[in-house]
């Protein structure tokens, strides 16, 4: 048995948020040549300002599209198969494993799970950022493995 899921995953599109990046960006791009025309000196604050106006439209534009912005700084997934749990919530969190030959047995408490390892340490593998459906698919997916490999579980 294998449960894999991407927590970037794709997310809707959205018109406004296009537009209101369109906007940004037009608004960023016309900064400088607006006081060039309106014959305004142009300050070392305007360069920088231009710039960072112009990621803010890029990233609103993208978001609006229904890129997630965070798959260009990292991952977040889920991997559980007969080997291994692999887990890694947010881009900004460090990945959790643990190979299921190690585990003593694994308890479920709200928002996250703790494993007892057989040398006697816990492993606490938060999982509060995910949604209740999705929490539900990783509980089944563990009971299962755990019940086939005979590790004691409570998920209650």
């Amino acid at each position: 048995m294998k449960y894999s899921k991407d927590l970037l995953k794709k997310r809707k599109k959205s018109k406004v948020s296009m537009a209101f990046g369109l906007f940004v960006i037009v608004i960023a791009i016309t900064w400088i040549p607006l006081h060039l025309i309106e014959e305004v000196s142009i300050s070392g604050f305007d360069w920088p300002y231009m710039f960072i106006f112009l990621l803010n439209g890029l990233s609103l534009f993208m978001a609006g599209y229904g890129y997630s912005l965070d798959r260009l700084i990292g991952k977040a997934f889920i991997e559980i198969d007969n080997q291994v749990i692999r887990i890694k919530t947010d881009v900004f969190d460090k990945e959790k494993s643990i190979s299921w030959d190690k585990i003593n047995s694994i308890d479920y408490k709200p928002s996250k799970f703790i494993v007892s390892k057989r040398d006697k340490t816990k492993l606490i593998l938060t999982i509060s950022k995910l949604e209740y459906i999705e929490i539900q698919e990783i509980k089944n997916v563990i009971r299962d493995i755990a019940n086939k490999k005979k590790i004691s579980i409570n998920l209650n």
